[in-house]
C-alpha cells in the first residue's frame, strides 16, 4: 500500500481518481467530468484546483489533457510547482487507471453538499436570531433558494439534472462499454459483485480461500485459468482457522500464498465512516486488487436486518462502492436460506449480484454450482474433494469417472504420451500442452489425484513449477 488513511483522506483520493480519469480518458469522458464538477469550483488541496483548471482549459481548446500536456500548460503559467510537479501529475494519472470517474466525482459532490448544508445550518441559526421580521423573512427566502441549489433541483448548476444529462448515451456509445474480463475461468469476472453461498459448515470459506490463493499466485483454480493479481481478504471471523487453511494450501501447492493481504477486522457496513475507510484502503493498494473477499456477510452487517430490503439495499450499495473504487471482483461469503436454494435474507441481494455460486457438502465431497450468472452463460458444476491436511484441509478436483481410484489414471492415453515424449524429465505445463500431450484443463483437473497417488512429483513454485512422472504408465 502506498499510504495510510492518516496521510490521504477519502476525499483527496476521490479527487486524484477523477483528475486521473480526466487526464487518461477520451475527450467525452473528460468533458462529462468537467460538467459534473464544474470547471472553476475549487477542489480540496489547492494543487488539485490548479490541475483541474489546466485540464479544463486544455479540453475546452480541444487539446490533449494527458499529464505531459497538463504539465506543459502549468509550467507555462508558472504554476507547475504549485500543482505538485510532474511526478504528482503522474501519481494522479495512475490513480485513475481503470476506475469509475463519475462514481468518484459523485463522492466529491456529496462532500460539497455536506459542507454546504453545514454552512446553511449556521446561517439558518443566525437568521432565526434576526430581530427585524421583514429582514428575517427575506433571509429565509434566500436560504430556501440556497437549499434548492444544494439539493440539486433543476435550478442548480451541477445538480442532479446535470448529472443525469451527462450520463445519457446513444446505442452507438454502448460499444465503448468494456466486455467482461474473466478472473477465474467462466465463473468470476473482474469489476463485478458475487456471492458464495451455502449452509453453515459446508466449506464456503475453504472454496473462497482456495480461489483467493489461486488468483493471488496465478495458480489455476481447479483446472480453470485465472487472471493473477493482488487479493484483499477481509476475515471477519475465524482468523485461526484461516491461518491453518493457508498453511495447508501452501503445503499442498508447494508455494507461498504471495499476493494475498488479510484484513482481520469486521468492518461494519452500517457504519459509513468505517466502510469508507475500508474502501479507501482497498483503493490505495498498489497495484489494486483483482479480488476482494468479504467473509462473512453476517459479521460485517451487525445491526442490519437481513430480511429488510432497505437494509440489504444499503449493504448492496456498500459492496458496489467497494467494486467501483477498486475495479475488483467483490466476493461475499454468505449463508444459504432455509429453503436451501437461495441466499438468506432479502431478495435485494440476489437481484443485485452479478454471480451467485452455491457450495454444498456431502461427506468429503463439495459441489460448486452456478445459481446465477447475470452477464455470462452459466458455468458447469465442479466437484471437489476435501482432503485432510494437518489441522486443516485442502481441495482437489475429483473425477467421478475414475471411481476415486487415482491409479486408474495410469491407463490414460495422455500419460503414455507424456512418458514417450519426456520419460521422467521435469517439464512445465506449457511444454506438455505445446507438444500436444494433454490439454491444460485436463492436466489441472487430474494433477492433484496423480500427485497424491505418487504418480507425479511437483517441484518449484510460481512460474518455475515443474512436473515429472515417477514411473512408466
Amino acid at each position: 500500500m502506498t499510504a495510510t488513511l492518516t496521510e490521504v483522506s477519502p476525499l483527496v483520493l476521490a479527487e486524484r481518481v477523477v483528475i486521473g480519469v480526466a487526464m487518461s480518458g477520451a475527450p467525452d469522458t473528460t468533458g462529462a467530468l468537467l460538467d459534473l464538477l464544474g470547471r472553476d469550483h475549487p477542489l480540496s488541496p489547492p494543487r488539485h484546483s490548479y490541475i483541474w483548471r489546466a485540464v479544463a482549459a486544455l479540453h475546452d481548446r480541444g487539446e490533449p489533457t494527458d499529464p505531459a500536456a497538463v504539465g506543459h500548460h502549468l509550467d507555462a503559467a508558472g504554476a507547475l510547482g504549485k500543482a505538485g510537479g510532474l511526478e504528482y501529475l503522474h501519481t494522479c494519472y495512475a490513480a485513475g487507471l481503470g476506475l469509475d470517474g463519475p462514481y468518484h466525482a459523485r463522492q466529491i459532490l456529496d462532500d460539497r453538499q455536506r459542507r454546504a448544508l453545514e454552512q446553511l445550518s449556521v446561517q439558518a441559526d443566525n437568521a432565526a436570531k434576526t430581530a427585524d421580521r421583514e429582514a428575517r423573512i427575506a433571509r429565509v427566502a434566500e436560504l430556501r433558494e440556497l437549499l434548492d441549489r444544494i439539493a440539486g433541483t433543476p435550478k442548480a448548476a451541477g445538480g442532479h439534472v446535470d448529472r443525469i444529462r451527462a450520463a445519457l448515451i446513444t446505442p452507438d456509445q454502448l460499444d465503448s462499454i468494456p466486455e467482461l474480463e474473466p478472473l477465474i475461468g467462466d465463473m468470476l469476472y473482474r469489476n463485478s459483485t458475487a456471492w458464495l453461498i451455502g449452509p453453515p459448515a459446508n466449506g464456503k470459506s475453504f472454496v473462497a480461500l482456495d480461489m483467493a490463493g489461486s488468483v493471488a499466485t496465478g495458480e489455476t483454480w481447479q483446472g480453470s485459468p485465472v487472471e493473477q493479481g493482488p487479493v484483499l481478504y477481509l476475515v471477519a471471523e475465524g482468523l485461526t482457522g484461516i491461518k491453518q487453511r493457508i498453511r495447508a494450501w501452501e503445503s499442498g501447492q508447494n508455494q507461498k500464498m504471495t499476493g494475498l493481504t488479510i484484513l482481520p477486522v469486521a468492518v461494519q457496513a452500517a457504519e459509513g465512516a468505517q466502510w469508507d475507510a475500508f474502501v479507501a484502503v482497498a483503493a490505495e493498494m498498489d497495484p489494486r486488487p483483482n479480488l476482494v473477499v468479504v467473509d462473512t456477510q453476517a459479521r460485517v452487517t451487525v445491526g442490519m436486518e437481513e430480511n429488510s430490503a432497505r437494509d440489504m439495499g444499503q449493504f448492496v450499495q456498500r459492496i458496489e462502492q467497494l467494486r467501483e473504487a477498486t475495479g475488483a471482483c467483490v466476493l461475499v461469503v454468505h449463508h444459504q436460506g432455509r429453503s436451501g436454494e437461495h441466499m438468506r435474507g432479502s431478495t435485494a441481494l440476489e437481484g443485485a449480484a452479478t454471480t451467485v455460486i452455491k457450495v454444498k457438502k456431502a461427506d468429503d465431497l463439495l459441489t460448486v454450482e452456478c445459481v446465477k450468472q447475470k452477464d455470462a452463460p452459466e458455468f458447469d458444476k465442479v466437484t471437489l474433494r476435501l482432503i485432510s491436511h494437518g489441522p486443516a484441509a485442502i481441495l482437489a478436483l475429483t473425477d467421478p469417472g475414475q471411481g476415486g481410484d487415482p491409479t486408474a489414471l495410469l491407463e490414460s492415453h495422455w500419460l503414455k504420451l507424456w512418458w514417450e515424449s519426456h520419460e521422467s524429465d521435469e517439464v512445465s505445463v506449457s511444454v506438455l500442452t505445446k507438444t500436444e500431450v494433454v490439454s491444460e484443463a485436463t492436466f489441472h483437473r487430474q494433477k492433484f489425484a496423480l500427485i497424491r497417488a505418487g504418480l507425479v512429483e511437483r517441484t518449484g513454485a510460481g512460474r518455475n513449477v515443474r512436473y515429472k512422472l515417477t514411473r512408466q504408465p
